[in-house]
């Protein structure tokens, strides 16, 4: 008759508990990962609101911006209107 061995019962620590016991180990890196990935996105995204001129609107043939925007226009030596643009109300 061969021996009879009570397993040893341990409790699950927080990453078993959240991927479970086959991805305990890759858990952290998972959430470590997710947490970089947000942050660069944060970063990438804050850098293209930051552009001049990218993804800004521009005005209608009467001059008018949509709400939240205000026209501008680029002048050359002469007084002579070479462009026209709408740049956000509030930011420099």
């Amino acid at each position: 008759m061969p021996p009879v061995i009570a397993l040893a019962t341990r409790t699950a620590d927080e990453f078993e508990a959240l991927a479970g016991t086959r991805y305990r180990r890759l858990a952290p890196r998972w959430i470590l990962g997710g947490v970089v990935f947000i942050v660069g996105l944060m970063l990438i995204f804050s850098m293209i609101g930051g552009m001049s001129a990218f993804g800004s609107p521009t005005p209608d043939p009467n001059g008018n911006c949509p709400i939240g925007w205000a026209p501008g226009w680029m002048m050359d030596g002469s007084g002579k209107v070479t462009s026209t643009f709408c740049s956000r109300l509030g930011l420099p």
